[in-house]
């Protein structure tokens, strides 16, 4: 009978535990109502401190509907703007999609599924919006990951993704898309190589953004000293995007670094086409056939043919970069370095010429080039007047032609 007492009175007690927690669970549930009517966050938080309790005890902790409630208590703080919500809990919408996606694995019946869904679908709206604020007005990359991953996260809960598109989920893919490409960009611009690798991959793997993440996997493999596996990506992108100018330029880039002057010629050329207004594309254009003119290597030297052809090839390429952007130095600069630099090339081998008519023939030639040269060597000055290179030019081009003001004003510059 003793016996038969305690196991009575055990019963009686666990019943009444598993009543109160089942009270407590519907305690919250009243005070979010009340929220909902009366709009004073004090009863939120009065339903957190009911619900907390129901999610870690066993007789509620695997209840779909505690998880439910907890997810719109949740959602609830998230929404209310006043001062008094925001002391409550941080990170309210987390929580409350953490409690949705708790909800779908916990909800065998299905009661509650449509519902959190479209509530997941709205959170990860929110999710998106907080993420762009953060990484464009607050410049907080870290933060702005996070929230771009609790998109991605909801966007993979297997019902969520089995609504994408739908009439009730018109932007599932538009966060799909961005959310993943502004994880990946984010994550690069604060050097977490790694996270940009993988949500690069992830863009490439989906075909989002065409040839961008190709390009941006790319500039990961280079940030790394990896050139092998930059080109190997580079080298798949093309293959797939013969005409992308970001994948192009990448390539020229890398060619230009190395010295590969040929095959950056015809990187230039085809992405001259692609954008042909770019002043820095046909200056580019010009310091190569201006390189390949003049080689290091005397083994690689034109012939005299070869060499007039490249310089006229430079010149044609320097004055249209100017005729782009009448004031970019680099182009005025090398324009009148070519002219220089040709003069100078013509002077040096006219004391080996015997032929008196020849020799007036070359030393013209020579002072025509510098004539030509001194506009754009003046303009040059104009626009950086500290540039050494700039000022040693002009002081020997005016020592020839005798402006001995101009000389001694020249002269004074490199002096100080």
């Amino acid at each position: 009978m003793k016996s038969f007492l305690t196991t009575a009175t055990v019963l009686l007690i666990g019943n009444s535990v598993a009543m109160a927690q089942a009270g407590k669970v519907t305690s919250a549930y009243n005070y979010l109502t009340s929220y909902q009517q009366y709009k004073d966050a004090s009863d939120l938080r009065e339903a957190v401190d009911y619900i907390e309790p129901a999610t870690t005890n066993e007789k509620t902790m695997l209840s779909a509907k505690t998880f439910y409630y907890r997810g719109l208590i949740y959602h609830a703080i998230y929404q209310d703007s006043s001062e008094k919500a925001k002391t409550i809990v941080a990170e309210p919408l987390t929580l409350a999609a953490d409690s949705y996606i708790k909800t779908l694995e916990l909800d065998a019946k299905k009661e509650y599924a449509k519902d959190v869904v479209a509530r997941l679908y709205v959170s990860a709206n929110q999710f998106y919006n907080m993420g762009i604020n953060e990484y464009n007005v607050k410049k907080n990359n870290l933060k702005a990951v996070e929230y771009f991953e609790k998109v991605l996260q909801i966007n993979n809960v297997p019902a969520v993704a089995a609504g994408a598109n739908k009439a009730d989920m018109p932007y599932y893919g538009f966060l799909d898309t961005n959310a993943t490409s502004l994880a990946a960009v984010a994550a690069f611009e604060m050097k977490d190589y790694d996270k940009a690798k993988m949500y690069f991959q992830v863009m490439i793997d989906k075909g989002f953004r065409a040839g961008r993440p190709y390009t941006n996997l790319a500039q990961i493999h280079k940030a790394q000293g990896n050139n092998d596996a930059m080109m190997e990506v580079i080298k798949q992108g093309r293959a797939k995007f013969p005409d992308d100018a970001a994948l192009i330029i990448e390539e020229l880039n890398y060619y230009l670094s190395t010295g590969n002057d040929k095959e950056a010629e015809a990187n230039l050329q085809l992405a001259i086409t692609k954008d042909p207004n770019n002043h820095q594309l046909h200056f580019a254009l010009g310091s190569i056939y201006d390189k390949l003119s003049t080689p290091e290597d005397a083994a690689k030297k034109p012939s005299k043919e070869e060499y007039q052809a490249l310089r006229k090839k430079a010149e044609a390429a320097y004055l249209k970069a100017i005729e782009i952007s009448p004031d970019y130095f680099n182009a005025i600069y090398n324009l009148g370095a070519l002219y220089f630099n040709e003069a100078g090339d013509i002077l040096k081998t006219a004391g080996d010429i015997r032929d008196n008519k020849v020799y007036e023939q070359e030393t013209k030639r020579a002072e025509g080039l510098l004539a030509k040269a001194l506009p754009y060597l003046e303009k040059a000055h104009q626009l950086d007047a500290k540039d050494k290179n700039t000022l040693i030019s002009l002081k020997e081009l005016y020592f020839r032609n005798g402006n001995e003001a101009k000389y001694a004003e020249i002269k004074a510059l490199i002096g100080k």
